[in-house]
């Protein structure tokens, strides 16, 4: 059964977390203003630092386990606004990105159609290589052989399918090996 909180169901933690500490949770969630359809989710986040949250009296300098736990969920509230503004702020990046969005080479706009959480991904990824990882990623994308590949780089043939095995793995660790061709 879940506990009713300004006509929102929340669920309960009878038998594993004393009632008192849910009702703490609960006055600091609305205290940080947290949207209703959020309340549940930031529920468990705090339930989770409580269950392992152990208070200490000799090395609480008088504090109560009240303050203890107040602390520690504004701060788990904390990390998780400033999660949320990052994530906001990206998603608006991302968008002012969209409304003007060429390749930054050949200046040619991007293709509209493909999915826009696959080209962040992809972006990312790509961003995370080291600079002969990004050039050996351009030049195959341009349709390069390895061997051309491997000449323009002075350096052999087997370094250039080494390194394209290591991104494709990469990839694949990452989810976004679809895309890739063969």
């Amino acid at each position: 059964m879940a506990a009713k909180t300004n006509d929102i169901k929340l669920p309960r933690y009878d038998g594993v977390i004393e009632t008192w500490k849910v009702k703490l949770v609960v006055s600091r969630i609305q205290a940080f203003r947290l949207p209703k359809d959020e309340w549940e989710d930031a529920l468990q986040d705090v339930a989770v630092a409580i269950l392992q949250f152990r208070f200490d009296q000799a090395k609480a300098n008088g504090a109560k386990e009240s303050t203890a736990l107040c602390s520690l969920i504004n701060n788990i509230l904390r990390m998780t606004l400033r999660s949320k503004q990052r994530d906001r702020r990206r998603l608006d990046e991302y968008a002012s990105r969209q409304s003007h969005a060429f390749d930054q080479e050949t200046g040619e706009p991007l293709a509209a159609d493909s999915p826009a959480a696959l080209r962040m991904d992809i972006a990312a990824a790509v961003k995370a290589m080291t600079p002969f990882e990004r050039n050996i990623c351009k030049r195959l994308s341009r349709g390069e052989p390895m061997t051309a590949i491997a000449q323009h780089l002075h350096c052999d043939r087997g370094r250039v399918r080494r390194t394209v095995a290591a991104i494709r793995r990469r990839m694949a660790l990452a989810g976004i090996d679809g895309w890739m061709q063969a």
